[in-house]
């Protein structure tokens, strides 16, 4: 079962804390966890808090590790979009 698990993807979506991103990183790679804004519902926290739509993440990756996950990752599953931003 847990193979199988390791293929899901993740999104950081509402659930960018550090107990669910470690949670995540139990069963899947890093490579597997991609951004999620779950939009308009995160705007409340980018335009009340500190402008980081996830601060959770920064206490799980480092700037490198969150900038594969909230860019790198998705783009590598999404080649029409990588093409259109490149």
């Amino acid at each position: 079962m847990q193979q199988l698990i390791r293929t899901f993807y993740f999104d950081t979506a509402l659930s960018a804390s550090e107990a669910a991103m470690r949670s995540v990183l139990a069963v899947a790679p890093r490579s597997h966890i991609v951004f999620g804004s779950d939009w308009p519902f995160s705007q409340a926290v980018f335009l009340e808090g500190s402008g980081d739509p996830a601060p959770g993440l920064s206490k799980v990756f480092t700037t490198d590790q969150r900038y594969e996950v909230e860019r790198i990752n998705p783009l590598q599953q999404l080649p029409r979009l990588r093409a259109a931003v490149s």
